[in-house]
């Protein structure tokens, strides 16, 4: 089979400029609906450009629909792999958005970060009366993890509602009544103040993924992904 990404660009007024990503995987599973996973982070990605785009930034944004996520983040994968010098050169933040409308339950926001990017991070949305359980461990399943393995920092924003993650995940019923506009819309608001911010700063130094991560990091994109070579060796 085949698959695409799709990508949209707000170019920055600096050549010298950085890179800031979003992103949202435009796939679902065969039998579900796919509201929440993941037609909110379409949605949500769809409007960041639209209030993104309102006005010039000093850094480019990119926002990317990545194809392919239920099998493993094929898309952002393959991106990583085709882009990898730029993304290691220029890349400074990637922000996710996956499974994040649940109209019950909490905010998990997955993080690849240090520290003093993980405050900034917690001051801005808690200002905008948000608040979240930070997950530190790298985790491959989702379309953040290839730009952590290239040591681009970033947020994937999630939401639980039972014990195992989401009690709708993959099933039928992962449609609009178990969603919340407003709860989507108020993580879309902040995500995108924050992006904007970023795009206006100088982000020549800036901050990394967690170091303590970095060997597991590597091992798990090696086992699960079949590292950088991947493509080479299926040719």
């Amino acid at each position: 089979a085949e698959s695409r990404n799709v990508i949209a660009e707000i170019p920055g007024t600096d050549e010298e400029g950085h890179l800031i990503y979003m992103g949202s995987h435009i796939d679902s599973v065969a039998g579900s609906p796919g509201a929440d996973d993941n037609a909110i982070g379409c949605a949500i990605l769809r409007e960041a450009a639209h209030v993104l785009s309102a006005k010039p930034h000093k850094n480019t944004i990119r926002l990317i629909g990545f194809g392919s996520e239920e099998q493993l983040s094929v898309g952002s994968a393959a991106y990583a792999r085709r882009h990898a010098e730029e993304i290691r050169e220029k890349g400074r933040f990637m922000m996710n958005f996956d499974s994040c409308g649940s109209m019950i339950g909490w905010n998990k926001f997955v993080i690849n970060a240090e520290e003093a990017l993980r405050e900034q991070l917690s001051a801005h949305f808690h200002a905008r009366d948000i608040y979240y359980v930070e997950y530190l461990k790298p985790d491959p399943c989702n379309d953040l993890f290839p730009f952590t393995v290239l040591d681009v920092p970033g947020v994937t924003l999630m939401r639980s509602n039972c014990e195992a993650g989401k009690f709708f995940h993959h099933r039928y019923d992962n449609d609009v009544d178990n969603m919340s506009f407003e709860i989507a819309a108020d993580l879309a608001n902040a995500s995108t103040a924050f992006v904007s911010e970023l795009a206006d700063r100088d982000l020549g130094a800036f901050f990394g993924t967690e170091p303590a991560a970095e060997e597991s990091v590597h091992d798990m994109w090696e086992s699960f992904y079949g590292g950088f070579a991947y493509h080479l060796k299926k040719a």
